[in-house]
């Protein structure tokens, strides 16, 4: 792990990033295709058309098992980023977390539609605990920022994130579309006879695969962060004492969060936004299947343009 490194003072002006700040936003490249690829557009629309097979009940069953995850990820990451200070150290969590995460999301390539392999009742077990297991990544992640590029470069590493969050999600579907969708489907001199190596369509091993990529960028896009990214120095506080004192200080905010009116404000309607953004997103690929009636290709080529697009309103 590297040694930390003095955190940037000024807060004007522009600042080019260096390695640490790049392998900051390289992570979030790596960490963002399991929401496109996953949650949005190929994985939970399967397995609400195709495990579940009935579009009412798969939105009623995905709906709860994130419901269940939104209670854990309210109940535990204020916590976490209270403590986040006093913990010191960030790499050796955020470690653990990707360790635990990249097996479980790679798990549910066994997710079959005829039952053979994981039920769905543990499919969507194992998704809502990588969903909170992602949850605490961002804490640490974002915790991580002002170290990795100064107060100078943060909005640079942040935006440099989404785009290539986006970049190599445009990446991952174009492939998928590619090697798996379209071959068998059109007379494309470009495009395979027939999906790569050898998965079956007939068992819905083109939409399932996407757990191995997503669980494979993962793994590749972590590794900078820990070679690259300044990390914080020790504070000496026993974990324990340093959930405590977090606690503390985030009971102290909620009872002095009426003396900062403007910032409770803000607070509130971000989290409004973003939960109804969230929303949104989350339940695209479901409806979209559900209702419209909508293939894996329509929802490939449909999230390969919103992820352009993305990536463009990123480096803006």
């Amino acid at each position: 792990m590297s040694e930390p490194t003095p955190v940037a003072s000024e807060i004007d002006g522009a600042a080019k990033l260096d390695r640490g700040g790049v392998a900051w936003s390289i992570f979030e490249g790596g960490r963002d295709p399991y929401v496109i690829l996953m949650t949005i557009y190929i994985f939970m629309p399967y397995v609400s058309a195709s495990m579940v097979g009935d579009p009412v009940k798969g939105q009623e069953l995905i709906a709860r098992f994130q419901q269940y995850a939104g209670w854990i990820v309210m109940a535990t990451a204020p916590f976490l980023g209270a403590s986040i200070d006093k913990l010191g150290p960030r790499k050796w969590w955020l470690a653990s977390v990707v360790t635990l995460m990249v097996p479980l999301i790679a798990s549910l390539w066994w997710a079959k539609p005829d039952g053979s392999g994981l039920s769905i009742i543990a499919t969507m077990t194992i998704a809502m605990v990588a969903n909170v297991l992602f949850a605490w990544s961002e804490v640490l992640h974002n915790s991580m920022l002002i170290r990795a590029a100064g107060l100078k470069g943060a909005h640079a590493a942040s935006g440099l994130a989404l785009s290539l969050g986006n970049f190599f999600s445009v990446l991952a579907l174009g492939f998928t579309a590619w090697a798996f969708a379209l071959p068998g489907t059109v007379d494309w001199s470009w495009v395979p006879e027939a999906p790569l190596f050898g998965l079956d369509t007939a068992l819905h091993e083109q939409e399932r695969v996407v757990a191995l990529m997503a669980a494979g960028l993962l793994a590749l896009g972590s590794i900078p962060i820990f070679l690259f990214t300044p990390d914080a120095p020790r504070t000496g506080v026993p974990v324990l004492s340093a959930f405590r004192q977090g606690a503390a200080d985030l009971l102290g905010m909620v009872r002095t969060v009426g003396h900062f009116k403007d910032a409770a404000i803000y607070l509130a309607s971000r989290m409004f936004f973003f939960d109804g953004m969230n929303g949104v997103l989350f339940f695209f690929g479901v409806l979209a299947v559900g209702v419209m009636k909508w293939v894996a290709l329509d929802l490939l080529i449909t999230g390969i343009i919103l992820s352009i697009v993305a990536v463009g309103g990123g480096m803006v």
